[in-house]
């Protein structure tokens, strides 16, 4: 086997409490959730891209202008490039990182980054990254975090919590209690008590895992109901 060369180079990043990677993701997936995430903290995005042996020269040559327009948007707060050539096969890893997903996101959808993987397209035949992946900060309590909050809060958030579960569970129950009888017509009336609590209850299971906890909980939030 070959021996393996590796370069690194930086720009500063700010501390940081540690984070949590995901499994090995796409940028659609990353995307995605940077959509769904509304969390005020930071977050890393690492993106690992293959590049031909004859590109490498203009291949650093367009990462060193889409950096320096990173540079320029709102939250970025560093980089790191990790460059690995192995016989014939160069990897290049980028790790980003930004003081929010807003922020993130905000660079992700610019006309100028789309400008700039245009350009990339051109140089090795595709814009998109081999491999991505994502990691928001964790809510990793502190003796500060503690003194602020106190028990006390952490208990009432938890009953608002409690209330909003219930609040979708009362109001699901009653809407299938009257949209089934109305969409089977009379099958329903043939159907045994336990069988009609089993629909029931797998409907609202169902449509507040896939539809209504997430916006639930955003709505709460956005209000200060939930912390």
């Amino acid at each position: 086997m070959g021996s393996a060369r590796r370069r690194v180079t930086t720009t500063p990043l700010s501390p940081s409490s540690g984070v949590i990677f995901q499994d090995e993701w796409d940028m659609a997936t990353v995307n995605d959730s940077l959509i769904q995430c509304d969390t005020p903290k930071p977050c890393t995005i690492s993106l690992k891209q293959t590049v031909p042996s004859d590109k490498v020269g203009s291949f650093r040559e367009w990462q060193t202008g889409i950096l320096a327009a990173n540079k320029q948007s709102p939250g970025f707060q560093g980089a790191t490039v990790i460059e690995e050539t192995q016989e014939s096969t160069f990897t290049v890893i980028v790790i980003l990182r930004y003081d929010s997903p807003k922020n993130a996101r905000i660079w992700n959808e610019s006309s100028t980054r789309k400008h700039h993987l245009s350009a990339l397209e051109a140089i090795i035949g595709t814009d998109k990254a081999s491999s991505a992946q994502i990691s928001f900060e964790p809510d990793v309590p502190t003796f500060v975090n503690v003194l602020s909050k106190g028990r006390k809060q952490t208990f009432w958030n938890n009953r608002r919590m409690w209330f909003c579960i219930w609040a979708q569970v009362f109001s699901l129950v009653e809407l299938y209690e009257w949209l089934l009888p109305y969409a089977l017509g009379e099958a329903w009336e043939g159907v045994g008590l336990h069988l009609k609590l089993a629909l029931s209850t797998a409907l609202t299971t169902l449509t507040i895992d896939l539809v209504t906890m997430r916006f639930v909980v955003r709505i709460a939030k956005y209000v200060g109901f939930l912390y």
